[in-house]
This record gives C-alpha cells, sequence and structure tokens, in this order.
C-alpha cells in the first residue's frame, strides 16, 4: 500500500502480485486484487485492471471501490456501456471516497486528475452524460 501512496504504481504492482501468490486464498483476497486493479490502472494498463477489479467483484459483488476501478478500466478501454453499468448505482462514486480509492487521490492529486478526465471521456463518448459525476 505504502508504493501506492507515493504513486508508484510499478512497484505496488509487483508487491501485491507476490502477495496474492504466496496466498492465493486469503480472505482479505478481495483487497488485494482491489489494489492491484488501481495500480494498473494508474499504470495506463487498463485490462490489467479490469481483470483484477472482476476478480475483486466476483470474491465480493457489488463492492463500490471494485465497480469505480472496474469503470474507469472499461472507460479506458473504450468500454462505455460497462463503465456505465458499474456506476449505475448512484451511491457508487460517493462510498469510495472515504476508501482505498480516496486515500489514493488524497496522495496523489495526478491521480484525481486522471480519475476525472476518464470519467469525462467516458461522459463524452456515452452522448448521454449519464456517468455520475
Amino acid at each position: 500500500m505504502r508504493c501506492s501512496l507515493r504513486g508508484q504504481p510499478q512497484e505496488a504492482i509487483r508487491a501485491f502480485e507476490r502477495g496474492l501468490r504466496l496466498n492465493p486464498f486469503d480472505p482479505q483476497g478481495f483487497a488485494w486484487h482491489l489494489q492491484l486493479a488501481a495500480s494498473y490502472f494508474f499504470s495506463q494498463e487498463p485490462k490489467k485492471g479490469l481483470d483484477h477489479a472482476l476478480s475483486a467483484l466476483s470474491i465480493r459483488p457489488h463492492w463500490g471501490p471494485a465497480l469505480v476501478i472496474a469503470a474507469l478500466c472499461s472507460a479506458q478501454l473504450g468500454d462505455i456501456p460497462r463503465a456505465k453499468a458499474a456506476l449505475a448505482d448512484p451511491n457508487t462514486l460517493e462510498g469510495t471516497k472515504a476508501g482505498v480509492l480516496g486515500r489514493l487521490l488524497h496522495y496523489n492529486p495526478k491521480w484525481h486528475e486522471q480519475v476525472r478526465l476518464t470519467l469525462e471521456q467516458a461522459r463524452v463518448a456515452s452522448h448521454e452524460g449519464s456517468l455520475p459525476k
């Protein structure tokens, strides 16, 4: 987590992947997958990020932080319908501001801007403007 908070997603990826390899049945595995999903998103590898977000959701369905990362990765991949579906619940974004994603964005303002731009691009691409702000 320290690498993520310091804005070092590549180092975080190595650490979290090692953690998953060492303990693949960790009951908190959904959190490992979320951290990997966010790290891949911020490393400009949205496909891998989406894969890990979906893994987190397979363990903990409807989890707001994983839905947000899935939406961001989907939007970055150009899959606007999937991004919109992940953000269908208006509380999804609100619930993540105090969580892991909120801390990452607090300590890394450039990432906050990346999230904002990704969501804005998705809104424009949807031609409906119905993605939550």
